[in-house]
């Protein structure tokens, strides 16, 4: 008679449960349409408690190249994201939209994470931004590849980093264990709205809703053809620099200069005046600046002076 260590034990039973899974996922992969043919690994699935994720090599591969290309419109995910780590911590949180008849407010066949906070931090850039519908108009076209070939906006801008995170997945049924099967549909930043406007579902739909794909400057894509900036639009985009060499201290106001609070957590958000100084924080931890509002809000009046640090303020020329 061999005896087994209760370590050994686990490792066996895990084993087990492990060839179990692969083979009940490989046979409801057979029996579906879209991924009849796959031939489902071990290392394909995603542990995540209630559920268990499918997410093949080539998947999780078209994810990554599809939002590290800082040229083509859309969002863009950081070089050193596990994605299976970040699935799996996703998929152990409650979904947004839960499998379910959608007459009850469920999501059909699908299972929705939508703009959830990165359980690992911020994750990656967001790839949109609105404008009015000015500014839209004297945008340049794009067509974007596939077989859909939706027309959008592009424009040159700068990606927001963002810590919000949208995972799409579909229901393939049910384990003998109890736990639900997903397939992995779609992983990328952002959540469902920008700046306060709702993304629509269809790509198509963005520009009647006034939301673009920003684009680096240098991007071929802006190269193709002829685009029109409007006075605005450049305005926006300097300021966006300006606001980013404020935030990382290369380059800081100066008292006189114009500047606007751009946290939108903070209580004076909003608020715009002119700098009257510029104070160090102790211990050589940054700087905070005072100015005198020139405008008014629900908790600030004109003349008010309020001091702020530097990571909240952004030029507040218009």
């Amino acid at each position: 008679m061999m005896k087994i260590t209760k370590r050994q034990l686990r490792r066996i039973i895990r084993e087990q449960i492990g060839e179990s899974s692969v083979t009940e996922v490989q046979k409801l992969v057979d029996g579906n349409q879209w991924l009849k043919g796959s031939v489902v690994k071990p290392g394909d699935l995603i542990d995540a408690g209630r559920y268990v994720v499918y997410a093949s090599d080539a998947g999780l591969g078209h994810i990554k190249d599809r939002h590290q290309d800082a040229n083509a419109p859309g969002s863009l995910m950081n070089t050193g994201v596990d994605l299976r780590e970040l699935i799996a911590a996703i998929a152990a949180t409650p979904p947004t939209t839960k499998p379910g008849l959608k007459s009850q407010g469920g999501g059909g066949g699908m299972a929705k994470w939508e703009g959830v906070s990165s359980p690992m931090g911020p994750i990656g850039e967001m790839g949109l931004a609105v404008a009015t519908p000015e500014e839209i108009a004297s945008m340049k076209d794009y067509t974007m590849p596939g077989g859909r070939g939706e027309i959008v906006k592009v424009a040159p801008g700068k990606r927001n980093p963002t810590d919000e995170v949208t995972l799409v997945t579909a229901v393939l049924g049910d384990l003998s264990d109890g736990r639900k099967v997903l397939s992995l549909v779609t992983l990328y930043p952002g959540g469902m709205e920008v700046d306060g406007v709702t993304i629509p579902n269809d790509r198509g739909a963005f520009a009647d809703a006034g939301i673009y794909f920003v684009l680096p400057g240098d991007s071929p894509v802006l190269g193709e053809g002829k685009m029109k900036i409007s006075k605005r639009q450049l305005r926006r985009i300097i300021r966006e620099n300006i606001r980013e060499t404020f935030q990382s201290h290369t380059d800081e106001p100066r008292v006189g200069d114009s500047i606007v609070n751009v946290n939108p957590n903070c209580e004076h958000y909003g608020s715009r005046g002119v700098v009257i100084s510029i104070n160090f924080l102790p211990e050589d931890a940054g700087k905070t600046v005072e100015y005198q509002c020139s405008n008014r809000g629900p908790t600030w009046e004109r003349g008010d002076v309020l001091e702020k640090t530097l990571d909240q303020l952004a030029p507040g020329w218009e």
